[in-house]
């Protein structure tokens, strides 16, 4: 990573700003260094992604390469901004990789997750903040920087894709009036630091929190028997326990029960019975949507299911406690 005092020297504009090539270079380089965070990119877009770093950093790009690569990566970043979790950034690539590096499983995260950030090895933290100041270089390659290089290597040799592009902002559906998740919250952190080193304490509370992997993705999972497996469900009903009236008495039963879980205080197990239609489901639904921020899951299972109960809470255990 560049030293902190270059970095503050270039925003004052007492040093020119680095050559768009070269911090291609630097990024691609950065990446081979990646330890605790080797599966971020792991993935088809980050796969695509990486295939344009490298046809931009040739020392003689192929334009033809150059244009298939960007349209390629444009496509798979725009299918990820479709995503209902992806963070609320304007830039595509950089909401992916705020939304990877926020999920991700590694060795790190998962100790915070099982221990707490107390105990979480030195060493492990130490080589954490080595991983996050190499992602920043790539974070720092943004739509527009990204796109005029695209466009100065293509256009004179293919003048006819002078305006074949444009650069991917603004991708995802326009947000509805749903609240913020804390993903957003912690992308946006992220999207601000000027020294990527000073995320260790910010995501490690969010992973003691929230979880990692489909924990931190989704606020309700689904077991699927036949898979053995936990899914995420991507679009929750989103009833709140204020459109649920007259049941002011067992909600606040409810909710002082859940808030003492959520808190490490002891709580009761909860059993709501009565007739169909009375709002069982919708309450604890309602629960889940309202104390999601704080940490709260909900797992459904199914009632033919419920003999596979031990194998769920083995893959629980250890997990972000609520």
């Amino acid at each position: 990573m560049e030293p902190l005092v270059q970095q503050q020297e270039r925003n004052n504009g007492n040093l020119p700003a680095p050559d768009p090539r070269e911090q291609v270079q630097m990024a691609l380089h950065a990446t081979y260094g990646l330890t605790l965070f080797n599966n971020v990119l792991q993935d088809q877009t980050g796969e695509v992604f990486l295939k344009l770093l490298q046809a931009l950093a040739c020392a003689q790009p192929d334009p033809a390469l150059v244009a298939a690569s960007y349209s390629h990566a444009f496509h798979e970043l725009a299918a990820m901004a479709n995503e209902e979790a992806t963070p609320r950034l304007a830039d595509a690539w950089q909401a992916y990789l705020a939304a990877r590096l926020i999920d991700d499983r590694n060795p790190w995260s998962e100790q915070v997750e099982r221990v707490g950030s107390a105990r979480v090895s030195s060493t492990l933290r130490a080589q954490a903040r080595r991983d996050l100041r190499a992602l920043q270089r790539l974070f720092q390659l943004d739509a527009e920087t990204l796109w005029e290089m695209v466009d100065a290597l293509v256009t004179p040799s293919m003048p006819t894709l002078r305006d074949a592009w444009t650069p991917w902002c603004d991708l995802a559906p326009q947000q509805s009036d749903t609240p913020t998740h804390a993903r957003d919250t912690l992308a946006a952190r992220i999207a601000l630091c000027p020294d990527w080193a000073e995320l260790v304490e910010p995501l490690e509370e969010h992973w003691a929190r929230h979880g990692t992997g489909l924990q931190a993705h989704y606020h309700v999972l689904r077991w699927l028997a036949a898979e053995k497996q936990l899914v995420g469900i991507a679009h929750p009903d989103t009833v709140q326990l204020a459109g649920l009236v007259g049941q002011e008495r067992q909600q606040a039963r409810l909710t002082k029960n859940i808030e003492r879980f959520l808190a490490g205080l002891p709580a009761q197990d909860m059993l709501l019975y009565g007739p169909p239609g009375t709002g069982k489901s919708s309450t604890v639904k309602a629960l889940v949507n309202g104390y999601a921020d704080q940490g709260l899951r909900l797992v459904e299972v199914s009632k033919e299911d419920l003999g596979d109960l031990p194998v769920i809470v083995a893959q629980l255990r250890e997990r972000a406690p609520h």
